[in-house]
């Protein structure tokens, strides 16, 4: 009785859950088991701090696919409904709120401080992101030329989504060889002037 009391407050009250946008609820646990299922419908590796957890954060097709992989056995024994209904199901603030419980339960997975830690500040860069990126578009909303406005917004996005990365994970460009700016090429005399 005693474990069970233990189990039901440690696991039950850690996991995460949100609601669709047709007031479904739905339960997110991140475990071996379901990174394996992730890993094998998606190919990715969703404890990928890096990369594949901004796309989680920035792509909402994405977090959708992977919130399917995650939720597959709840959709089809508790609420009997295809991938298609699920996906159809998320827009708005269904899709912050899976975000957010996704995120949480990624970041809770981690078995060390520091890990969860790192988890956490990336969720912190991943929204600052997505709000900087709220920001870029708004005021690019004022141009008049569509195109003009998309390239723009896309281009600062990506520049400041690097720019975070490489602080979160650490500025690996010493590793780098040199660009071949800098060095030159040999001439076909031997000589380096030319």
């Amino acid at each position: 009785m005693i474990r069970n009391s233990i189990y039901t407050i440690f696991f039950e009250t850690t996991m995460k859950s949100f609601k669709d946008s047709q007031g479904r609820d739905w339960e997110i646990t991140v475990n071996v088991g379901t990174l394996k299922r992730v890993k094998a419908m998606t190919e990715a590796d969703i404890l990928d701090i890096g990369p594949t957890f901004e796309r989680l954060m920035v792509d909402p097709i994405f977090l959708v696919d992977v919130l399917w992989c995650l939720c597959k056995p709840q959709a089809e024994s508790k609420h009997g409904i295809t991938e298609e209904d699920f996906g159809a199901a998320f827009s708005g603030d269904a899709i912050s709120l899976a975000r957010t419980a996704l995120a949480m339960e990624i970041r809770d997975f981690f078995p060390s401080p520091e890990e969860r830690s790192a988890a956490q500040a990336a969720m912190i860069k991943a929204k600052s992101l997505r709000d900087l990126l709220r920001k870029k578009m708004s005021e690019a909303v004022q141009e008049t030329d569509e195109t003009s406005i998309v390239a723009k917004v896309m281009a600062a996005a990506k520049r400041e989504m690097e720019k975070e990365l490489q602080q979160i994970l650490g500025d690996s460009s010493t590793d780098s060889p040199e660009s071949p700016v800098s060095t030159p090429a040999p001439s076909l005399s031997g000589n380096s002037t030319g």
